[in-house]
């Protein structure tokens, strides 16, 4: 009974909407709009890839190009934008700076020669064949310093600037029993011509007043060690001056461009004094008469470089 009631008003209920005009027709209606519709939407879309695609072909392809050049001959595509350009920091015609020459002037310098005597004590092939004597004169504060020579090593005591000073300690020396003479060194003065930058030729004629300088004031320091009976530390100051004095010389010569070879001449000796002074400046010795004897070898290693750098010079003036 209650199925059949149901069934009457839904049977009544489409009936009715039959006699209003609903139903399945009003139903058939809005589909028929929503159809229509959503067929205006596709060939909207449609026409809009027709476009892109057209105008695809127009730009980016050569074919669209050729059209585009055919349809529009005055307008075409456009010229590229040339690059930019940047003007220079320095106006036209402005001559750029060269660099300067370096001024370079001539220095003349006079080394003096020596004028020295040395006290000898023998003659020998070689050092090692008086190995004796060298010892026993360094026992005796001499320097027993071999000097190599044409005629053989000389064995030397020590050096003074006149022969007087000389012949007085030869005496002493005979009295003692040893066979000594008086050996003169000496050796004739040079000049030297150095042409290198302004700048620099201060450098040049400090370097060779310090050369021969080092010699006059070792033959001082060397009798007043002994005279004035000074220590040990004393003779290390000393050294130690030396050393100073001949590095900041080096120093000042470093660099300097000389094609004679002159600065390279004086470097050298000094070189070889400084590695003396070094050597004497770092003894170990606790014997003040050890250590004058070691004082008068550093001046005859001095000396016989000295007379070499001079020789050297004279080779290279000609």
């Amino acid at each position: 009974m209650e199925y059949r009631r149901r069934r009457r008003a839904g049977n009544k209920s489409r009936a009715l909407a039959v006699r209003n005009g609903s139903g399945f027709s009003g139903v058939s209606r809005s589909y028929s709009r929503q159809r229509a519709e959503g067929s205006g939407f596709l060939g909207a879309l449609a026409v809009l890839l027709l476009l892109g695609t057209l105008i695809y072909v127009l730009i980016a392809t050569p074919v669209g190009e050729l059209i585009v050049k055919k349809l529009f001959p005055d307008k075409g595509r456009e010229q590229a934008s040339p690059s930019p350009t940047y003007s220079a920091l320095l106006p036209e015609n402005t001559p750029t700076a060269e660099p300067s020459a370096v001024e370079t002037e001539t220095v003349r310098a006079e080394l003096p020669g020596l004028d020295l005597y040395a006290l000898q004590l023998g003659v020998y092939e070689s050092a090692a064949n008086a190995k004796g004597l060298i010892n026993s004169l360094k026992s005796l504060g001499a320097a027993g310093y071999a000097l190599a020579s044409p005629e053989g090593v000389r064995i030397l005591a020590a050096c003074y600037t006149t022969e007087a000073g000389a012949s007085s300690v030869r005496d002493r020396l005979v009295s003692q029993g040893y066979d000594c003479v008086v050996f003169p060194i000496r050796t004739d003065g040079v000049a030297i011509t150095v042409t290198a930058e302004s700048s620099r030729l201060s450098a040049v004629q400090t370097a060779a007043e310090l050369s021969s300088g080092i010699i006059d004031d070792l033959n001082e320091e060397v009798i007043r060690f002994d005279t004035e009976e000074r220590g040990i530390e004393y003779g290390k100051a000393i050294a130690g001056e030396f050393l100073q004095n001949i590095r900041s010389a080096r120093a000042m010569l470093a660099g300097i461009r000389d094609p004679g070879g002159v600065v390279a001449c004086i470097d050298n000796y000094l070189m070889e004094v400084e590695a003396l002074a070094s050597a004497l400046a770092s003894s170990e010795t606790e014997n003040r008469v050890e250590f004058s004897g070691q004082l008068k070898a550093f001046q005859l290693g001095a000396v016989e470089r000295y007379a070499q750098l001079l020789g050297s010079l004279r080779s290279l003036a000609g």
